[in-house]
Formats: C-alpha cells, sequence, structure tokens
C-alpha cells in the first residue's frame, strides 16, 4: 500500500513548472494506478501538461509503477498507471540482474522498455550508500540520463527522435 505523495495536479503543476524553466529531457519516478475510465478523466490536468511538453520538445520519461504501491495491483487487469499510459510518454520498467521483468514492475502495453531496477545502490543521507533498493523509479532515471546523453551528442534531434532511437 501506501499514498503516493502528492496527486496528479500537483504532479501536472510541477510538469509544466520544469517545462517552462527549459527542462528538454524529465524523469518523473512516482506512479499511481487507477482503473483506466477513472484515469482519463482524473489524468486531464497530466494529459494537459504533457502536450504543453509535447509542444516544448520534451522528453517526458517515467517509472511504470510497482506492484503493491501507489493503488497498483497484480490482480487487478483494469488497472493502468499514470502517468506511462497517458501519450508522449516514454515509460519504463525494471528488469532484474538476468534481465527478466522484475517481480514488482508494473507491466502493460504502456510500458516502452526496461531497465535496471532491483539491487540498486544509492547514497545515503548519512554518506556512502544506503541498503539495496528496488523499483521502477530507479530504472526510469537511466533511461532519462540517455535521453539527456542523446540530446547533448545530437541537439538537433527531436524529442520523439530521441524517444525512436530508445525504442527502436
Amino acid at each position: 500500500g501506501g499514498r503516493p505523495a502528492g496527486d496528479l495536479r500537483s504532479l501536472a503543476a510541477a510538469l509544466r513548472e520544469v517545462v517552462g524553466a527549459g527542462a528538454t529531457v524529465v524523469n518523473i519516478s512516482g506512479a499511481v494506478c487507477l482503473p483506466a475510465d477513472q484515469a482519463a478523466t482524473e489524468g486531464a490536468p497530466l494529459r494537459s501538461a504533457l502536450r504543453a511538453a509535447a509542444v516544448a520538445d520534451v522528453v517526458v520519461v517515467a517509472a511504470a509503477g510497482n506492484v503493491d504501491s501507489g493503488g497498483c495491483a497484480p490482480d487487478r487487469p483494469d488497472l493502468v498507471s499514470l502517468p506511462g499510459w497517458e501519450d508522449g510518454v516514454l515509460t519504463v520498467g525494471a528488469v532484474d540482474p538476468d534481465d527478466r521483468p522484475a517481480r514488482f514492475t508494473v507491466r502493460g502495453p504502456w510500458v516502452d522498455v526496461a531497465a535496471p531496477g532491483t539491487d540498486v545502490r544509492s547514497l545515503s543521507v548519512d554518506g556512502g550508500t544506503g541498503p539495496p533498493l528496488d523499483g521502477t523509479s530507479f530504472a526510469a532515471p537511466l533511461v532519462a540520463g540517455l535521453a539527456a546523453l542523446i540530446r547533448e551528442r545530437r541537439p538537433d534531434l527531436t524529442a520523439r527522435e530521441v524517444v525512436d532511437r530508445i525504442t527502436g
């Protein structure tokens, strides 16, 4: 369980803020799962912010979500993951060290790519590294970093072309 941090409106506002500040690649390491009909209505502000990001030629990368977090459940095929379910998002699932889908990764036809997301080491507030972490929230930044490197190397490419290089 657990409740997601913020909500879809605050996520939409944050996305508009970073796009307005000139970001060319945005990582969203958060996801919430809802029934598709509810996502279609409650996701309207986010969909609008994503359209603005597309117009601004921004690559938006998002975590696919983790089962048993943010309302995501393995036995609910009616659920979709936001923001990844929305058009114009490069949605990232997680794989284990054997390149198999991680047990916790949310699956769906909207998931575009996968990256390592198990036993990830992260810096600790107290210095050094903390315990190993699992989650699509750790896989998505790897793909966002790749998008940023592509944009740096090939600034002439559109956001869509950057995404196509990653997914193609």
